[in-house]
């Protein structure tokens, strides 16, 4: 007996022994870091019963999380907005941009005295300000090679 699945899967899919559409998946899945990640599995490239529907870009959860200190990875519009299934593109909420919604957009774009920057980026700066201010503040002794080191001089040498 030959399977017969809807609209034989729109092409776009295999028909299994039950009459359902398996859709093919994507051909790779990019991490972070621009990669093919092992983390990342490859899903379906389309959707529906009859895999006629498109799937948008994937993102990292705004709103579920997958762990105490996780959120879930690889979500359609990265929760922050609606898939058109006729396109596969994003429609992002308001506050979210990028082809995944992936992105915070910026109040009125800084009102153009600014940079729109993500979190990572205030943290680094934030910690250079903070080496900065810290590193001024206080001198430490640099001994000659073989010279004892104390909290304030270089008394004796070591033998």
């Amino acid at each position: 007996a030959s399977a017969a699945c809807p609209n034989s899967c729109s092409g776009k899919g295999d028909c299994d022994t039950n009459d359902q559409c398996e859709c093919y998946l994507e051909g790779k899945v990019l991490n972070s870091a621009g990669n093919v990640g092992a983390e990342d599995s490859l899903q379906a490239q389309f959707t529906g019963a009859d895999c006629s529907l498109m799937t948008c870009p994937r993102g990292i959860s705004f709103t579920t999380v997958s762990s105490a200190t996780f959120h879930e990875s690889s979500v359609e519009c990265s929760d922050a907005g609606v898939c058109d299934r006729a396109t596969g593109m994003c429609t992002c909420y308001e506050g979210h941009e990028g082809s995944a919604c992936q992105r915070t957009t910026c109040p009125n774009d800084c009102s153009g005295h600014g940079v729109c920057q993500d979190n990572t980026d205030f943290a680094e700066d934030y910690a250079r300000a903070m080496s900065v201010q810290i590193n001024t503040k206080r001198y430490t002794p640099r001994c000659e090679v073989g010279a004892a080191v104390d909290e304030t001089n270089c008394p004796r040498q070591i033998e």
